[in-house]
């Protein structure tokens, strides 16, 4: 969540995913890692209600 928020905010945001050799960054992507997020036009963070 707090991921979105902040690449809606134009900061470049990565994380770090272990690995063999200390891990690596990954750039972030919006629902990658859970629910899509639905981007309200004054760029609120909406996520779907769960079911």
């Amino acid at each position: 969540m707090i991921s979105n928020w902040l690449a809606l905010r134009d900061w470049q945001v990565k994380h770090i995913i272990p690995g063999h050799h200390g891990g690596e960054l990954v750039p972030h992507e919006m629902g990658k890692w859970g629910a899509m997020p639905i981007i309200e036009e004054d760029n609120t963070v909406v996520y779907p209600k769960l079911e």
